[in-house]
């Protein structure tokens, strides 16, 4: 998708609407794939970069054939050989070679007709250095691309691991039945506050009341007012009793 990105931006006329396409996909991609539990995160991701290549692609088909299109414009019309020798006047000369009317008349042409290119040289140069620019600024870009890409699959691999670390070491302290629905962020009666720790992590706010050998808690989650929480989980002596959303 990036490499598609840079050359949609190569080949646009309006880079900063293209930015602010970029800009904004980047927005609804994380806030979707945000609300996603852990386990749906990349399949979000993935789905979401599939159709951001589409539709570069789209945009890089479309630039291309604007640019073929403004290219193919009719050239204008010029006066062919055979037109200017017809305007050009035939038969020898009214004045003699050396006369001075004749040396006069032909400072006169030589004044009025356009000075000969000495060369081609200097276009040339221009064209084989900007070549040569293009060339190495796509070289720079690639081996960048590459870079990136690499260090990307790298930190992939290790995210993929380091879950796999952990799903692994919740199975083997609660089972791999707990373990699940810790994954799936439940909650349910005979929880631990380790499990519930692990599930739904640290609450925005904890109440407790100490009646003789009880400890009850109320942790609170996702605050929304004053004193106002969109769940409550009941535990008594570290142990989960009940819960209210």
């Amino acid at each position: 998708m990036g490499r598609l990105f840079q050359q949609a931006l190569q080949l646009t006329r309006d880079r900063q609407s293209l930015l602010e396409n970029q800009r904004l996909w980047l927005v609804q991609r994380n806030s979707s794939c945000g609300a996603d539990p852990d386990t749906a995160v990349w399949s979000c991701l993935l789905e979401l970069t599939k159709a951001r290549t589409n539709s570069l692609e789209t945009a890089i088909a479309t630039a291309i054939e604007a640019n073929q299109t403004s290219q193919s414009v009719p050239p204008t019309a010029t006066i062919t050989s055979q037109a200017r020798a017809e305007t050009t006047p035939v038969g020898p000369s009214v004045y003699p070679t050396n006369s001075p009317t004749s040396r006069i008349a032909q400072g006169d042409r030589a004044r009025n007709e356009p000075p000969q290119s000495e060369g081609t040289s200097f276009p040339i140069y221009f064209a084989v250095s900007v070549l040569g620019l293009m060339i190495a600024i796509i070289a720079f870009n690639t081996v960048g691309h590459n870079r990136r890409a690499a260090a990307a699959r790298e930190l992939a691999a290790a995210e993929q691991e380091r879950w796999a670390l952990y799903v692994q070491n919740l199975a083997a302290r609660y089972g791999e039945e707990a373990a699940t629905r810790i994954l799936a962020h439940e909650v349910w009666q005979g929880m631990t506050v380790d499990q519930l720790l692990e599930s739904r992590g640290q609450p925005s706010d904890v109440g407790r009341e100490i009646i003789r050998e009880k400890t009850r808690e109320t942790w609170k989650y996702h605050q929304i007012g004053r004193n106002r929480f969109r769940e409550r989980i009941y535990l008594e002596n570290g142990i989960v009793i009940g819960w209210k959303h």
